[in-house]
């Protein structure tokens, strides 16, 4: 009786490791997606953040190349000398 209740629980054992180790071989692919996705997202992030950085410089460069064209109409409009 002892042996067949050693034998039952060795199965169960034997049964458990099993789908233990699919469980780890899953999360390790879980982990390995997340770390792609991860990856994927820091580079559009990246670019993201490039492409704001370039409108920003384009926006300032138009406004100081507007600010600068009106000073010089500005200036040149007021040249009377008295």
């Amino acid at each position: 009786m002892v042996a067949a209740e050693v034998r039952k629980l060795a199965q169960r054992s034997a049964v458990a490791a099993k789908e233990i180790g699919g469980l780890i071989r899953s999360n390790i692919e879980n982990a390995r997606e997340g770390s792609g996705l991860v990856e994927e997202t820091a580079e559009t992030l990246a670019e993201m953040a490039g492409d704001i950085q370039d409108r920003a410089i384009k926006q300032e460069y138009g406004a100081w190349s507007q600010g600068l064209g009106f000073f010089n109409s500005n200036s040149s409009g007021n040249s009377h000398s008295p």
